[in-house]
């Protein structure tokens, strides 16, 4: 629901007939709870094409296929799917063997810690050359949390050694940590000092594979993440 990437991990199966095979025709939709669902796009698949393709039979494992999605009224893509063919004799071994499962892995809780140890070089924000610092991070804006602030700081590099423990969720597509920095104000709005972006996807990925903590040291950092 409410996506332009949806996952669905599902597999049919169709005996047909060779010489003769009709296309198998894959629509997409978009669903509506009270009018009519709207049609995407359309692909075909030509069956006899790989059937009777001597370089398509002698591949043993069949190439993951991505096809273009069109519409009547347009000759643009109206999307991509993602999909597998195979073809089995109906009396072989392989045909007769439970399908692959292919059903996602479930989702499962996570928690990321992040310690914000001190600044350096932050630039004052006030007149009297202070800010009063803390910092913001977050994967997603809704669910950000915060540091405590340092007051009055003059010197450019405040102090925290803060811990943020960050629930997330496995099997995302991508894991982008936001920090910030900010001055607060207590009359004014709060003003961003400046912001960074980190790709935990990587460190995130391992976790999920071992399930084994995983820690972003320098080493870690130097050999994958600062390319």
């Amino acid at each position: 629901m409410d996506t332009s990437e949806p996952k669905f991990f599902k597999a049919y199966d169709f005996i047909v007939d060779f010489p003769g095979a009709p296309l198998v025709e894959i629509e997409a939709y978009d669903y509506d709870d009270f009018f009519g669902d709207d049609i995407i796009g359309i692909t075909r698949i030509d069956l006899e094409d790989r059937y009777f393709s001597q370089n398509w039979q002698a591949i043993d494992s069949k190439p993951i296929e991505y096809r273009d999605l069109y519409a009547s009224s347009s000759t643009i893509t109206q999307g991509v799917v993602k999909c597998w063919v195979e073809i089995n004799q109906k009396d072989s071994k392989i045909a007769n063997l439970d399908p692959i499962n292919i059903a996602p892995q479930p989702v499962e809780d996570f928690e990321v810690r992040i310690v914000i140890w001190k600044g350096e070089n932050i630039e004052a924000r006030d007149w009297e050359g202070t800010s009063d610092v803390f910092f913001r991070c977050f994967f997603d804006p809704e669910e950000d949390q915060e540091t405590d602030t340092h007051w009055r700081c003059s010197s450019g590099s405040p102090n925290f050694n803060y811990r943020l423990k960050m629930p997330i969720k496995s099997l995302k597509d991508q894991y982008m940590l936001t920090v910030q920095g900010w001055d607060k104000d207590i009359i004014a709005s709060n003003d961003l000092i400046g912001e960074c972006q980190l790709d935990l996807t990587p460190i995130i990925e391992d976790a999920v594979i071992t399930h084994r903590q995983h820690f972003m040291n320098k080493v870690y950092w130097e050999e994958w993440m600062k390319q």
